[in-house]
């Protein structure tokens, strides 16, 4: 072998330790594409897991997070905070306040015996739920996809994670969507109306009832085969406005989807919490009250999924209450580009409610 080629390998070789010493990785769980609310100061906590060379956590890292411009801050206005990896290899920048309209990018730095490694986590902020709605609708970036991964790990992008994330978009958007039921078209804001027959109704003609709802949903998604879990508590208000001596008018429902729990793999990723929020007109008499509304949301990506969600309601107004079950369905179809593989999902809940 000449001089050339020699040095040619030891160039080679040293590269090659280089990196053998320095195969600390940096995978992205949540925060990446959120889209925050400054108006309701909700943000998406970005969370990080640390691997090593074989692609396993590594407990103890230092992780720092760094913000960039003057659109958000951690608690008490700072700029950085830094984190040290819990059992699972994790670390999360809680307390993330969003303060200015627009992008802004996260960057996070992890070290660990002696290795580093870097990545960027890119957010949004907008003001009010209604413009996450225009932007979710835009591209359904409004949910944290996880699984992006920095510092050249393969193979743990996640898709079924990500297009779990979509899902929590989706449900933010249905939040203000228009909803038809009835051959009414209602928005999110508009005065209560009467029913198919009716005009609006104001003053002493309208009786509101409401009470809590409360109750425990697991949502299920197959990607290509990958079984995803997540598990949300459901909690929230639903009102119902009758019209006297019709016992029709509209109902409201508002609350809260919060995930409490996700299976525990690379591919499936937390996407936090949604609100839930819902405008819809009730008919029938006073035994046999009833509403329903359904919107469905698609988006386009790295994967092509409708995301549907639904409401109902059925019940009676005896003794001053109105007694029956209200109905959640959240559900999933598309299909994964490229590659093809079939994605469908489906989660129900049925909860008992009295309104007084």
């Amino acid at each position: 072998m000449n001089k050339t080629l020699m040095a040619v390998a030891a160039l080679v070789f040293t590269a090659h330790d280089a990196m053998a010493q320095n195969n600390l990785t940096i995978v992205v769980v949540a925060g990446e594409g959120a889209v925050n609310i400054i108006q309701q100061k909700s943000a998406v906590a970005p969370i990080v897991e640390i691997r090593d060379r074989n692609n396993l956590p590594v407990s103890g890292a230092t992780v720092t997070f760094s913000i960039g411009g003057n659109s958000a801050a951690f608690a008490g206005g700072a700029q950085t905070l830094t984190v040290t990896t819990n059992a699972a290899g994790r670390a999360a920048a809680a307390a993330l306040n969003p303060l200015g309209g627009g992008s802004f990018q996260i960057q996070v730095s992890a070290a660990f015996q002696g290795q580093t490694a870097t990545a960027t986590i890119t957010q949004t902020n907008v003001l009010t739920v209604a413009q996450a709605a225009a932007v979710s609708a835009g591209g359904v970036a409004g949910a944290s996809g996880g699984g992006a991964v920095a510092g050249g790990a393969a193979g743990a992008g996640g898709l079924s994670g990500t297009t779990i994330g979509i899902i929590g978009a989706a449900v933010a958007g249905g939040a203000v969507a228009a909803t038809q039921v009835g051959g009414l078209t209602r928005e999110d804001g508009a005065a209560p109306q009467a029913g198919a027959g009716g005009a609006p109704q104001a003053g002493p003609s309208l009786k509101e009832f409401s009470g809590p709802f409360s109750a425990q949903m697991v949502f299920t998604q197959s990607t290509g085969g990958i079984i995803c879990d997540s598990t949300r508590a459901l909690t929230g208000t639903l009102k119902i406005t009758l019209v006297d001596g019709e016992a029709k008018g509209s109902a409201d429902v508002a609350g809260t989807s919060a995930e409490i729990g996700v299976t525990a793999s690379p591919f499936c990723s937390p996407v936090g919490n949604s609100p839930l929020n819902r405008r819809a007109d009730v008919a029938g008499g006073p035994g046999a009250l009833a509403f329903s509304s359904e919107i469905s949301v698609t988006s386009t990506g790295i994967a092509t999924v409708t995301v549907t969600t639904g409401w109902s309601f059925t019940g009676s107004l005896s003794g001053g209450a109105i007694s029956g079950t209200l109905i959640y369905t959240l559900s999933t179809s598309g299909i994964q580009t490229p590659g093809g593989n079939v994605i469908s999902g489906r989660g129900t809940v049925a909860m008992p409610v009295t309104l007084r």
